[in-house]
């Protein structure tokens, strides 16, 4: 573990294409404990600190790939190519993590630090899927409308009653979703006061549990009448934009810092993705402004122990993904109505 003031950094064994930078925060965790005033998890700290750090609590590999030797390199983990069946095994050093990865049954599973990994020559192109159908980031294929400008869809406005801020939405289909990122100021909110984005733009960020409502006496964090959406709510308007490589479709037409490979935003439905990034629980500034764009779903992976399902899209790609990420990361939440 890298230490640091107030905080242990533990790298991650699970890690997958577009997954954000997974922490264990001692000052989070003291408060989640002082919160639930439950003394014998408070005193459990320092053991569950050691086992997080030890052993990277999370998907473990159903292969030893201990023995097993990086063959290529990349310059970072958004550098990885989606683990998919015919990668399966395949060993690649990232030079950003100073680490390993092998490909283990849909994930990128850290195996160890390798001081030598730099000496490899970088993944070949052949690696790199076009078509990653088989993958399981998302599901659905490219389907829908194609991503074209004469989608059909309703533009509105919603008042959540809790505190009378008005929202846009946008209904497709049988769907209507908010057009904006949720700015409700719940008791574990994370709000970044940023004069270069207007109102609402960026919202407030959520840490799943309080996104999902496990840690107050409400179904979910959205108003009344609505809720936070499920990986099947967001793939059906992932699909009709025109599947998951049709990222620019609901991306903003502005902010974005857009990069080679990228399509820039053209917000074809009014959904207005904007690039807000991140925040990691108990840190007082947000990672990845004007790069990334990442939601929650209702989802979890691990029966919501450590990791749920997320949808995020990139600065530097028009893929749109579904990974898993740690609970305690703050991130937005887009509401469909019920």
């Amino acid at each position: 573990p890298e230490t640091g003031s107030f905080f242990v950094l533990c790298p991650t064994k699970t890690i997958k294409k577009y997954s954000l930078p997974l922490r264990i925060n001692l000052q989070m965790v003291y408060l989640r404990m002082m919160k639930k005033k439950n003394l014998s998890i408070l005193f459990s700290v320092p053991l569950l600190i050691f086992q997080a750090c030890t052993t990277d609590a999370g998907y473990e590999p159903g292969t030893d790939y201990s023995n097993k030797k990086a063959s290529y390199k990349v310059d970072g983990l958004y550098d990885l190519p989606y683990c998919t069946k015919n990668l399966e095994s395949l060993v690649v050093y990232s030079e950003w993590e100073g680490s390993d990865f092998v490909c283990s049954d849909g994930f990128w599973v850290k195996l160890r630090y390798n001081e030598n990994g730099y000496e490899l020559d970088q993944l070949p192109a052949k690696y790199i899927v076009v078509n990653n159908d088989d993958d399981d980031d998302i599901g659905g294929g490219n389907g829908g409308n194609g991503g074209n400008s004469n989608l059909n869809y309703t533009s509105s406005t919603m008042t959540d009653s809790r505190d009378g801020k008005t929202y846009k939405t946008v209904t497709v289909g049988n769907q209507t979703w908010m057009a904006e990122n949720l700015a409700y100021k719940s008791l574990y909110s994370f709000d970044y006061d940023d004069t270069y984005y207007e109102d609402f733009e960026s919202g407030l960020f959520y840490d799943w549990e309080d996104a999902v409502g496990m840690e107050d006496d409400y179904d979910d964090v959205c108003p009344v009448g609505w809720h936070l959406p499920t990986k099947s709510e967001w793939q059906k308007l992932i699909d009709y934009v025109g599947g998951k490589e049709a990222a620019y479709a609901l991306k903003s037409k502005k902010f974005w810092e857009i990069e080679d490979g990228a399509t820039k935003g053209t917000d074809e439905i009014g959904f207005t993705a904007y690039p807000a990034g991140y925040n990691v629980g108990g840190q007082s500034y947000v990672q990845e402004r004007n790069r990334l764009a990442a939601f929650w779903t209702s989802d979890c992976y691990d029966d919501g122990s450590n990791y749920a399902y997320a949808v995020m899209m990139s600065s530097d790609k028009d893929k749109i993904t579904m990974p898993t990420e740690r609970i305690y990361s703050s991130l937005n939440v887009r509401c469909i109505k019920d």
